[in-house]
């Protein structure tokens, strides 16, 4: 009986994660673990950029992340950071998973996941469901036998076999010509297609994966003997052990690139949507999410029904627009599926003038009433500052639901992070000036945790410190002073908190111990 399903391997190639810092100053917390560098520059969206690196079993540094703090763009918080993992984790074999080492990084320096900006499934292969090699998928594509549903641009990358710069017609690699030969003939070898652009939710690309590898190839020497390794020999690595290598073929790979709006995952039973966590990248899960990924952005259909009809113009015609009357190609899609991909709903994506306008807006609203006096003001109230605020604000609205998704998505996320800083406060008198910020904005605005969440966490245990700092109705330098906490602080200054979402609260014990509930 011959073979239908061959062996693959499934990871994570990239992943990016926008998290929550509780402590800026990572320097500050030594680690055996984790060696931090920063870079002697920052970036155009962050200040600060650093290059964290682990010790391997061998006790040799290994690449772990790229952790960028501190955004120079004022509408961001100060304490939102952007991590990229290191490609070599996904691959590298280690006693405990990646997902373990990344946790006990976020613990150990203060860190809360917010949501996943970018995440690349792969799928390595030499051959996929029904003896379906990379050459062969290239071509039921290229030649309308299998149609992709969805968006169909497509953007081709091939090498002729000749150059200019050489009498060789294969640039003295006699393997190459094995690349340009399909079915007895000389042809142009497709090394990949891609579908979407990096701009796109949603990106699929199909290539060669051992062409790649054997590009970024230098010359080592080992005991004497001159080999060729690659810069992603781990990548090759990981191919042999799990089956899909090969001296005589080459290995293909599919690969899907998701990013924030296309990462939802849809209980098709119950309807119920949340985002992609890092949790859902166990080992055990990357089949399904590949699948689920694959269904979503790279189904394909059969187009010729198993051969058995010649593509035509005609046919063309009358499927064009009904595609779903067509079989689906089962390369790698199971016969069910609990859950499904799914994109954000539309939104208006706000543009650079847009921004600008917003921007514009809110700094008039602060000159007018820092400089009510000035020859420019002398026709305006001071009530202009509340109007030009109010126009911001309905402007904010309406783009707000590219970042209200992730609020409703994750309620408890802030009431998380609140219980963590007061677990901060109270497991030590010193409080870190970062810290004290975020508490005390999650306490005087109303865009995070409500204050019967306050009192609650307040009611627990009346003699905390975080009780202790509520009395001082949340002056950090008051705190210290009735703690008798040497500090450094000579006047603290609240953070600033925009009109539009303060409390009415001017003494926050009185509305606890009153239970009143201003807005």
């Amino acid at each position: 009986m011959p073979q239908t399903f061959y062996k693959n391997l499934v990871s994570v190639d990239w992943l990016s994660v926008m998290v929550k810092a509780f402590k800026l100053h990572f320097d500050e917390l030594p680690s055996e673990e984790f060696v931090w560098k920063e870079r002697p520059y920052g970036s155009k969206q962050f200040r600060h950029i650093f290059e964290v690196s682990t010790l391997d079993s061998d006790g040799v540094l290994q690449p772990f992340c790229t952790l960028c703090s501190e955004p120079t763009l004022e509408s961001w918080p100060r304490d939102l950071c952007s991590m990229k993992l290191a490609n070599n984790i996904f691959y590298c074999k280690a006693e405990t998973q990646w997902q373990d080492r990344l946790s006990r990084f976020m613990t150990q320096y203060w860190l809360q996941e917010v949501s996943i900006s970018r995440c690349d499934l792969a799928c390595d292969f030499l051959y996929l469901k029904n003896r379906v090699s990379g050459p062969m998928l290239v071509e039921k594509i290229k030649t309308f036998a299998w149609w992709k549903c969805g968006s169909s641009k497509c953007c081709e990358y091939y090498k002729l076999p000749y150059t200019m710069k050489s009498d060789n017609p294969f640039d003295g690699d006699a393997d190459n010509l094995k690349v340009f030969l399909h079915q007895g003939k000389l042809t142009a070898g497709t090394e990949s297609l891609t579908f979407g652009t990096m701009s796109s939710d949603a990106q699929v690309c199909i290539y060669d994966k051992t062409l790649e590898l054997k590009r970024s190839e230098v010359e080592v020497e080992v005991f004497g003997e001159t080999i060729n390794v690659s810069a992603k020999e781990y990548i090759r690595d990981a191919h042999k052990a799990a089956g899909v290598w090969d001296e005589e073929r080459h290995t293909w790979r599919v690969e899907i690139r998701l990013r924030n709006k296309a990462l939802l995952l849809t209980d098709s039973n119950t309807g119920m949507e949340r985002p992609l966590m890092i949790q859902d990248l166990q080992p055990s899960n990357l089949v399904t999410l590949f699948v689920l990924a694959s269904d979503k952005y790279f189904r394909l259909v059969d187009f010729s029904m198993g051969g058995t009809c010649e593509v035509t113009e005609e046919r063309l015609k009358q499927y064009a627009k009904h595609k779903e009357r067509l079989p689906i190609v089962d390369l790698f899609r199971p016969k069910t599926l609990v859950l499904a991909m799914s994109k954000k709903k539309y939104q208006k994506n706000p543009t650079r003038f847009t921004k600008a306008v917003i921007s514009a807006l809110n700094t008039n609203a602060d000159d007018i009433e820092k400089q009510p006096k000035a020859p420019w003001a002398k026709n305006l109230q001071p009530s202009d500052a509340n109007i030009l605020r109010e126009a911001s604000l309905i402007l904010k609205c309406v783009y707000a639901g590219q970042y209200a998704d992730l609020q409703n998505g994750r309620k408890d996320l802030f009431e998380c992070n609140f219980i963590d800083l007061v677990h901060l406060m109270n497991d030590g008198y010193y409080m870190p000036d970062a810290g004290v910020k975020m508490l005390y904005s999650y306490i005087f605005s109303n865009r995070y945790v409500s204050l019967d969440f306050v009192r609650s966490i307040y009611q627990k245990d009346p003699y905390s410190n975080f009780a202790q700092w509520i009395k001082c109705n949340c002056n950090i330098k008051t705190y210290y002073e009735l703690m008798q906490i040497p500090n450094s602080v000579e006047r603290w200054v609240p953070p600033v908190i925009a009109p539009e979402y303060q409390r009415n609260i001017p003494n926050i014990l009185n509305y606890i111990q009153n239970e009143q509930h201003p807005c």
